[in-house]
């Protein structure tokens, strides 16, 4: 079963990604995306809506490779990641892939370590550290996909998954970078993802309280006033926009698989350190109690995972 029910025998892996003014770095990130995917796959971009030449960009690269799959939509991060759930056609989706980031070829080897992983684990749910999720279809449904979140949308994603009792297995790896962008470079972008990133902290049942304080903790004192501002701005917008349900205490079902030993059985290379720092995607909640806010990045860059948004740069 794959995310639509318009299948194409001759797809077998949908990689899945969003878009939206993105055009200064969309060169960059593409190619090294369809790189990284089989002949036998598709790429689905989803446009929220660009108004930076975007959409004219993604066209004149899907001319030459027709892998690449355009849909326009005026959506947000996580509606637009559900849309193209909905439009792939191939059995082995791989989402939360990023335009602003480009991409090792090694992203290829994870297919083959899902393969090899997936008959011994039901729902199983390979991701890495850079937040890339790989699985069937089944999983995701299973969960109600992805939330219509403008931001965080990924925290809430594995938040429900971890109660669905789907089989998480976290690789200790990166296979991308980020790639700095013109729509996050100047003080008021900025600005604007902070004050959506603090309107759907909102939605989720964060209190504006538990902001500010990590705003104080986490700027100096002329950062954390300007970020108290966005704050503010985006609790007017979360009561504007309704909030997001959660159950809070919700059973989380069977524990998460931590473990990624079995992956060296398939690819002795794969880790070329063979560093071993593993967090569960289980620590992920959405009822965070205000003492944690300062572990939000969950350890150092090269070993714990990213701030999945929350800092407003994903």
């Amino acid at each position: 079963m794959n995310g639509s029910s318009d299948s194409d025998p001759d797809v077998r892996y949908s990689f899945l990604t969003t878009n939206y003014e993105k055009a200064d770095v969309l060169e960059r990130s593409v190619p090294t995306i369809l790189a990284a995917l089989p002949e036998n796959g598709e790429l689905i971009v989803v446009d929220g809506g660009s108004t930076d030449g975007s959409v004219s960009i993604l066209r004149t690269l899907a001319r030459s490779d027709d892998r690449l799959r355009i849909v326009e939509a005026r959506s947000n991060l996580g509606e637009g990641r559900q849309i193209a759930f909905e439009r792939a056609r191939g059995n082995v989706l791989v989402q939360h892939v990023d335009t602003d980031r480009a991409y090792e070829p090694a992203v290829a080897k994870l297919l083959s370590v899902f393969a090899h992983l997936e008959g011994e684990y039901d729902d199983l749910v390979l991701c890495t550290l850079d937040s890339l999720y790989i699985s069937r279809a089944a999983p995701i449904r299973r969960v109600g996909g992805w939330p219509p979140l403008g931001r965080v949308e990924e925290r809430l994603f594995v938040e429900r998954l971890c109660r669905s009792g789907a089989t998480l297995r976290a690789l200790p790896i990166r296979l991308s970078r980020e790639l700095p962008t013109a729509d996050a470079a100047s003080p008021g972008a900025r600005a604007r993802k902070w004050r959506l990133t603090a309107r759907d902290l909102r939605r989720v049942g964060f209190s504006l309280r538990t902001l500010v304080r990590y705003d104080h903790r986490r700027f100096p004192l002329p950062k954390a006033l300007v970020a108290d501002l966005c704050c503010v701005l985006g609790a007017y917008d979360a009561r504007r926009a309704g909030e997001i349900e959660t159950v809070p205490g919700a059973p989380r079902g069977p524990a998460v698989v931590e473990s990624w030993q079995d992956v060296l059985r398939y690819e002795p290379d794969f880790f070329p350190d063979g560093e071993a720092t593993v967090l569960s995607p289980a620590d992920l909640s959405t009822q965070v109690p205000e003492t944690a806010w300062v572990d939000l990045r969950f350890g150092d860059p090269g070993q714990g995972w990213e701030s999945a948004g929350l800092d407003g740069s994903a």
